[in-house]
């Protein structure tokens, strides 16, 4: 457990590493032609976290939608769609986007009711775990369905490309499941700028192409079995014409 503790703090440093170098490649963070600076390792400004704020919010509905759409294509049941929807837009509010509203709110010295605070021991911080269990469940799910469509698809580059999604939903959730809290602040603490961007790419956008390309795996498999059906009526009515 130990050196698998070592390798996900070594993995966290190489990623915060190359995210910087990225990001002060593209957008140094102060050059002589221009008025304005920044620092990736401090806290955003007002107007960066607003515009954060916006990123977290569409990230998160457009994940709760794939999410119910997902659903949709598994059952036809009305009670467990309603209650996919329910979760998942408390989760597109309370979730993700809270964490970062909430810490928002305490740097800018606004008042919220307690009971709301994820970071004190109350029933809004159950209520947000048990919304954050949700959001892994539903990326869970969507990691079995890609390793299903891996072992469904019959053509070597099909099967390869399934490999591969597969490959990157299995990264994605060592990256949120484990890598992404050693060494983090509490829910007290706000992120830096840094930590904001990597948590953007590396969290949200990568659970938002998860979840679409096991929708997208779900369709497959859907136009597989009624290609299937279609073979066998073609074949029967040509037994009979014969």
């Amino acid at each position: 457990m130990t050196g698998f503790y070592s390798y996900c703090v070594d993995t966290k440093k190489d990623i915060t590493h190359l995210f910087h170098r990225l990001a002060t490649t593209i957008v140094p963070e102060s050059t002589n032609s221009r008025a304005w600076t920044y620092q990736l390792r401090a806290l955003p400004s007002p107007q960066i976290d607003l515009l954060l704020l916006m990123v977290y919010l569409l990230t998160s509905l457009a994940i709760a939608h794939y999410s119910v759409r997902l659903c949709r294509a598994l059952s036809r049941n009305k009670l467990l769609l309603v209650v996919a929807s329910f979760l998942s837009n408390a989760w597109a509010f309370y979730g993700d986007t809270w964490e970062h509203v909430q810490c928002v709110l305490k740097r800018r010295e606004i008042g919220f009711p307690p009971a709301l605070d994820t970071s004190l021991d109350t029933y809004g911080r159950t209520i947000h775990f048990g919304l954050l269990s949700t959001g892994t469940t539903i990326y869970l799910v969507a990691c079995l369905l890609l390793f299903r469509d891996m072992v469904l698809s019959t053509r070597t580059a099909q099967k390869v490309a399934a490999y591969f999604r597969l490959c990157i939903a299995c990264a994605g959730f060592l990256w949120f499941g484990w890598v992404e809290t050693i060494d983090a602040d509490g829910p007290e603490q706000c992120r830096s700028l840094l930590s904001h961007l990597m948590h953007v790419v590396l969290t949200n956008v990568w659970f938002l192409m998860v979840v679409v390309t096991a929708c997208g795996a779900v369709f497959r498999e859907f136009r597989r079995t009624q290609g299937g059906k279609t073979t066998e009526t073609t074949k029967t009515t040509k037994r009979k014409v014969g």
